[in-house]
């Protein structure tokens, strides 16, 4: 079982997480633009939003400060789909302008992207994403706050790719391995900036083992966080071994038996150890 090698995530450095920035998405979409160019069709449908509201307090403040938002969003969608590729890009340039109040007109981007490839057939696949947003900065923010008034909202910035190796040997065992790597950047403190490793690896019997079936699961996970304050560094791993015996036609009895590993420095007392369970499926 090649796909079962119990190896550790890549490690992961705390400064290395101050390189998980915007430039990071924006070099993910060029090489997604790259890989999307080699064949099939590009479908690219331009778009634009306007909308009007009026608020009676803008800055949502003690002193309130009414007054008209005009929101102008322009953007463009393109979606590709041919051979193994898909490839999906929603950007907005969201623009906002006050009369009224005390809020300066200003501008967020907004962005959606994702990439699905199989580059080797059967065998080789690389899954990425990549998004820019407003966030809430607070789950304790402003009765009635938005992307449009004052405060509360931080721009978030996220990464994520993930090749994977996918296996099938014939009717006895199939298998799958993959690492994703994802990046956060935030322009809030309030809000963790990281990098994060997860490692994952799956082997399960065909359909040859019609009687006894098994399978074999490995998850290896790190974040690391750009400061102490952003939040606690997690390094967790699990392995679950299950096998089942058909004991009638449609009775299939189960069992389990793993251990599951996690370190954290929020954590006064660690969750380690071995489990098993048993179960049937009818």
């Amino acid at each position: 079982m090649a796909s079962e090698s119990y190896a550790a995530p890549l490690p992961i450095g705390r400064s290395s997480v101050f390189q998980a920035s915007v430039l990071r998405g924006l070099l993910a979409l060029l090489a997604l633009g790259a890989i999307t160019a080699i064949a099939g069709d590009w479908k690219v449908s331009p778009q634009l939003g306007v909308s009007e509201r009026f608020s009676d307090n803008l800055s949502l403040t003690a002193k309130a400060d009414s007054g008209f938002v005009t929101t102008v969003s322009p953007g463009i969608r393109v979606h590709r789909e041919g051979g193994r590729i898909r490839a999906d890009i929603d950007y907005a340039l969201d623009n906002y302008f006050y009369l009224g109040g005390d809020l300066s007109d200003r501008s967020n981007n907004r962005l959606r992207a994702s990439l699905n490839a199989e580059l080797v057939d059967q065998l080789f696949y690389v899954d990425a994403e990549a998004s820019i947003e407003r966030s809430a900065s607070s789950l304790l923010g402003s009765f009635g706050a938005d992307e449009t008034t004052a405060g509360g909202f931080s721009n978030l910035s996220s990464v994520s790719v993930a090749p994977s190796l996918r296996y099938r040997r014939g009717s006895l065992w199939s298998g799958e391995a993959s690492l994703r790597t994802s990046y956060v950047d935030s322009s809030s403190g309030s809000l963790a900036s990281s990098i994060g490793n997860t490692f994952r690896s799956r082997a399960v019997s065909g359909s040859a083992f019609s009687t006894v079936g098994w399978s074999a699961d490995y998850i290896a996970e790190q974040i690391a966080y750009a400061s102490r304050a952003a939040g606690a560094d997690v390094d967790s791993q699990k392995i679950d071994l299950g096998a089942s015996y058909k004991a009638a036609p449609k009775i299939r009895l189960l069992g389990n038996v793993g251990y599951e590993e996690f370190k954290s420095e929020s954590l006064n007392e660690e969750p380690n150890g071995g489990w098993w369970s048993v179960g049937a499926l009818w």
